[in-house]
């Protein structure tokens, strides 16, 4: 071994240096991986270090592992180099453009100034709040800042390269959304999707080399987020209805109607800006006021986010570390269960990554466009869910690197940033009922909390450490977020990639801002709320920092080890399955509070709907007088695929069982559920009539066995077995949807393969000259 390791490192002096390094690097890895590994054995098998001696002693024990971590990596002094990107070449000058194409740009930069002061006035004339005209101007004269960057025919060259491949990626776009549209319609067959996603996937393969690997890692986040959206474990959460209920009323509205209210400060909840749920309303047009019409947006914006974080992380990563960082996004199990709720939360963390890839922008081209663009991605987030204006310290924090406020071109920058931003953001500040929305959600919305400075300070701090340990534990599972925000790999590298921060900050300006913004991120996201524990509806505007920290423990990992690509694609393989294993396997293992009476049902609608496709039952619910149904026929218009044409009926028995309801629960296409408010000295009675009925009892429990209600059923109407038994997490048309990709992309690799065999015989027989 001695005489490898000399011919591999030189003289045996070498060969004992590089030994003991590696020994350090390994007590280093190992001190980062340990912490989760403790919570990976257990929350995912049983008793975990944190169960037994409690989550406050875990997290002084993974405190000690990373001061342990940093210690042995300041300790070896022939430290990895900072995985930092390529350095960005001299933007090009404004000089560079001709002068019809100067003039043309402030041109449309006047007019569109001269509209808005028209607008503004008009509007304070009639007393309204402007509509879509705003950012129509803004962005007409960004366009015009735009025109000054570059040259018009480098621009119209890059335009006509982005088609070849833009048009292919959008078509399958399309496609891939159509596909699991048609998974969950109730008059539309899943092998439909077929054709169009096998030719769109075979354009995507023709021009694959063009395609840009953000657009990869797009579909990858869209396609992991929309499994099984339209399983029963996603049902409800709690309060998402209100927002189908206002979204969906809106989309029936005309556009124009709808338009009118679009700066609105106040929506749904009286809290929410009516942008937001307009967002909602737009995407229920195009695909139906359904399940997927609904909850589709959610997965939508997390993907679309893929593409532009990986936009900011190549400015100042390296391409791999970069595509590490995006990949721990695309396929993040935090993202792929909170996304299946219809909530309008994750409209935050797109705006976060929109803030991010237009700080990447300012980076590479320094330009007034991209200060105006950055300043307008600032001004939008006053339109989205609330927890965006913890984004709007954060460009304070980060641009100062990449465009330090020094001259006149930099200052003129930094003024299209604010006056970009503060013009977007004015008709939501001119609205008195904005300033009264801001207090919900904050520590001065529980007075206790800021009665005295000791309270406010106990709450900050037990937050802050919480926040900061929740990629590797967290406190309250909920919100099918389960175990911790990372899965157990990427929670070790993360821990090993901030203790190799502390050894790299020296060397990276960009390190120390980032590592600033993610403290800022901390306080404002994960402790200025008035919840005991930092809350799951917000924390992941955290997410984009965790990856980076993954990407730089990886990135350590595998230049001290000497490892490749194949080390580098094992690692990435494995957080893939760890990740779909937590959100899709995990996620109903431990979450089962979430699995209320409305969520079983829907799992006993999905059953009966196995054995008996399309065919109309009626269920008929046992309940005293505080009980109602209301619910339960809301579902009849969001899951028409499984409950059109069936009857949801509530029988009071505040008495006794009436002679209606007990012909109604003779009949064998009727199921009867005994809810649990049902009186417990009706129960006999209830028995003996559904006994006489011919019906047989299951009960709906829980997946860790709990009850929560009975089901009377006809037994011959279900010759399958058992309605109540509980199926796999995993859908039913989970393995349908691989079977049919598996044979697009077999039929697309077939295509390819004939195309080339064609090339090569053309090739062969054209005349040499």
């Amino acid at each position: 071994m001695s005489q490898f390791l000399s011919k591999l490192w030189g003289k045996p002096h070498n060969v004992e240096k590089k030994i003991h390094t590696l020994w350090l690097a390994a007590a280093a890895a190992l001190l980062a991986l340990l912490p989760a590994s403790w919570i990976f054995w257990g929350r995912w098998y049983g008793d975990g270090l944190d169960s037994l001696v409690g989550l406050d002693a875990f997290t002084l024990f993974a405190a000690v592992c990373l001061v342990g971590s940093a210690a042995l990596i300041f300790a070896l002094k022939d430290r990895p180099p900072f995985p930092a990107a390529a350095p960005a070449g001299e933007p090009q000058s404004a000089g560079q453009i001709s002068r019809l194409q100067g003039r043309i740009a402030w041109l449309l930069v006047a007019a569109g100034g001269a509209a808005l002061l028209f607008d503004a006035a008009v509007c304070l004339a009639r007393r309204r709040l402007p509509g879509v005209e705003l950012p129509a101007l803004l962005l007409l004269m960004l366009a015009g800042l735009a025109l000054r960057s570059q040259p018009a025919s480098a621009a119209l060259a890059r335009v006509r390269r982005a088609l070849g491949w833009f048009l292919p990626a959008l078509f399958f776009t399309a496609a891939l959304l159509y596909f699991f549209y048609l998974s969950g319609s109730a008059s539309a067959s899943l092998w439909l999707g077929l054709v169009p996603l096998g030719a769109a996937a075979g354009l995507v393969a023709f021009v694959r080399r063009r395609i840009p690997a953000g657009a990869w890692l797009f579909w990858l986040a869209l396609g992991a987020a929309l499994i099984n959206l339209d399983h029963w474990l996603f049902t409800v959460i709690g309060d998402e209805f209100a927002f189908y209920n206002l979204a969906s009323e809106y989309a029936a509205l005309p556009l124009a109607r709808a338009a009118r209210r679009l700066f609105e400060c106040c929506a749904v909840y009286g809290a929410h800006p009516f942008f937001s749920t307009a967002l909602q309303a737009a995407w229920m047009k195009v695909f139906g006021v359904y399940n997927f019409g609904w909850r589709s947006l959610n997965p939508f914006l997390c993907a679309l986010a893929v593409p532009l974080c990986y936009s900011f992380f190549t400015a100042v990563f390296s391409r791999r570390a970069a595509l590490t960082a995006a990949f721990c996004l695309a396929c993040s199990s935090y993202l792929l269960g909170f996304s299946k709720i219809g909530y309008n939360n994750l409209q935050a963390y797109f705006m976060l990554a929109l803030v991010l890839a237009c700080l990447g922008w300012v980076a590479r081209a320094r330009s007034l466009a991209a200060c105006a663009g950055l300043g307008l991605a600032c001004g939008l987030c006053f339109y989205v869910y609330p927890a965006a204006l913890y984004i709007l310290p954060l460009p304070l924090v980060l641009l100062p690197v990449f465009y330090t406020p020094a001259g006149r071109k930099a200052l003129a920058g930094w003024a299209c940033f604010f006056t970009a931003a503060a013009l977007l953001a004015l008709p939501m500040l001119a609205q008195p009922r904005f300033w009264g929305t801001l207090k919900a959600g904050t520590v001065y919305y529980t007075p206790e909390l800021v009665q005295s400075w000791g309270a406010l300070a106990a709450h900050l701090a037990v937050n802050l450490r919480y926040a900061f340990f929740s990629g590797w534990a967290i406190p309250e599972e909920s919100h099918f977020v389960v175990s911790a925000y990372l899965d157990p790999l990427s929670a070790g590298l993360a821990w090993l990639g901030l203790a190799a921060a502390a050894g790299w900050l020296r060397r990276s300006r960009f390190l120390a801002a980032w590592l600033a913004g993610f403290a800022l991120m901390l306080l404002l996201a994960g402790a200025s709320h008035d919840r005991p524990f930092p809350p799951v509806t917000r924390m992941f505007m955290l997410l984009p920092w965790f990856a980076g920290f993954t990407a730089l423990g990886l990135e350590w990992l595998l230049e001290r080890f000497g490892a490749g690509r194949r080390g580098w694609a094992a690692a990435l393989a494995v957080i893939l399955l760890l990740n779909l294993a937590g959100a899709y396997w995990l996620n109903g293992i431990r979450n089962t509070s979430v699995q209320s009476v409305e969520v079983l049902f829907m799992r006993l609608v999905q059953n009966l709907a196995r054995q008996a496709p399309h065919e109309p039952r009626t269920f008929l619910f046992l309940s005293d007088s505080t009980w109602g149904v209301e619910g339960f026929t809301l579902f009849q218009r969001i899951y028409p695929q499984w409950l059109a044409g069936s009857a949801i009926i509530d029988a009071d028995l505040s008495g006794p069982l009436p002679q209606p309801a007990l012909e109604l629960a003779a009949r064998n296409n009727t199921v009867v559920i005994e809810t649990p408010s049902l009186p417990a000295g009706l129960s006999p009675a209830v028995r003996a009539a559904m006994q006489s009925a011919g019906k047989r009892r299951c009960y709906q429990r829980t997946l860790d066995g709990q009850p929560r209600f009975s089901v009377w059923y006809t037994p011959s109407a279900f010759p399958q077995g058992d309605p109540c038994a509980p199926p796999a997490i995993a859908s039913a048309r989970l393995p349908g949807l691989l079977a049919v990709i598996a044979l697009a992309a077999g039929l697309d690799f077939l295509a390819l393969r004939w195309l080339r065999r064609r090339r090569l015989k053309s090739s062969k027989a054209a005349p040499r000259g």
